[in-house]
């Protein structure tokens, strides 16, 4: 008869591994402000973008937005230009996401971004259900919905 698949060694080895992995994640803190999100290539696009001489102020946060939102897979995306149109805002981004763990990915990594440019995130909305998320940054609100809710 032979050996079974488990042998109590390997089975000690993976609890091993769940308890120390779980002892990494439980240290980590997410919702530090200080916490450094992106690597510095995309820092340094995103300050590019943001002091591009082409696009006026609340152009270049949208841009910078979209330029986001796209570096995360985001779909069909829209920049709607609202100055002529609503007191609310200046510019509408609109994003697709595929699922739930890569809409907040975008709204995490918006808020986050948006914060180490200078630019006040006053709310987010919508993050638990991650359906339809809204961030409002002032002059730009940034919308990311969820396949199935967009075509609503």
């Amino acid at each position: 008869m032979g050996k079974p698949y488990h042998t109590h060694s390997r089975v000690r080895r993976t609890n091993y591994h769940w308890l120390f992995l779980s002892r990494v994640l439980n240290s980590l803190d997410f919702n530090r402000e200080d916490t450094p999100v992106a690597n510095d290539f995309l820092q340094g696009e995103l300050k590019k973008i943001t002091q591009d001489k082409r696009w006026e102020f609340p152009l270049n946060n949208a841009m910078a937005a979209a330029y986001l939102l796209a570096h995360f897979k985001g779909e069909n995306l829209k920049i709607f230009d609202m100055s002529k149109r609503s007191a609310l805002c200046d510019f509408n981004v609109v994003a697709t996401a595929q699922n739930v763990m890569q809409s907040r990915s975008m709204a995490d990594e918006i808020a986050s971004q948006f914060r180490a440019l200078g630019t006040t995130v006053r709310s987010m909305e919508g993050y638990g259900s991650a359906d339809w998320i809204l961030i409002d940054t002032g002059d730009v609100i940034v919308h990311i919905f969820q396949d199935t809710t967009r075509d609503i």
